[in-house]
């Protein structure tokens, strides 16, 4: 598995500590206790890690990482569908070899942006 120009000297996933040595994506947890980043918190973590610059595991814990099967899951479509989704750059994503990890806050996002609010005056349909 690649590594990730980021690390961790801390076990402790939740700890603030900085990174200073390399971490594989398997190192990463996929939850955290925190609450998820929000876009922007995490669009401003991911900006960071691009510009190799430290960050905590609480940071990157934040951004509550899915992987396809769960996105999918979420989304209720299918992993084929979430990967074709990242592909046109619907949802952000990081990735590893084949291995594709879906921020949560991209998620919200998308579902978000591809809202459709019922019409109002339309009844919805009785119950059978």
């Amino acid at each position: 598995m690649a590594s990730t120009t980021t690390g961790t000297t801390d076990p402790d996933p939740h700890s603030n500590a900085t990174l200073t040595t390399p971490v594989t994506l398997g190192d990463i947890p996929m939850c955290g206790a925190s609450p998820p980043a929000g876009a922007a918190d995490a669009a401003a973590i991911v900006a960071r890690i691009r510009a190799n610059e430290p960050v905590t595991a609480a940071e990157i814990a934040a951004l509550h990482l899915q992987e396809v099967g769960r996105a999918a899951e979420l989304l209720r479509v299918s992993g084929g569908t979430v990967r074709n989704m990242v592909n046109r750059g619907e949802l952000d994503a990081f990735r590893s070899g084949r291995r594709i990890l879906v921020p949560l806050a991209s998620i919200t996002t998308y579902l978000a942006r591809t809202y459709t609010p019922a019409r109002s005056g339309t009844a919805a349909p009785a119950a059978a």
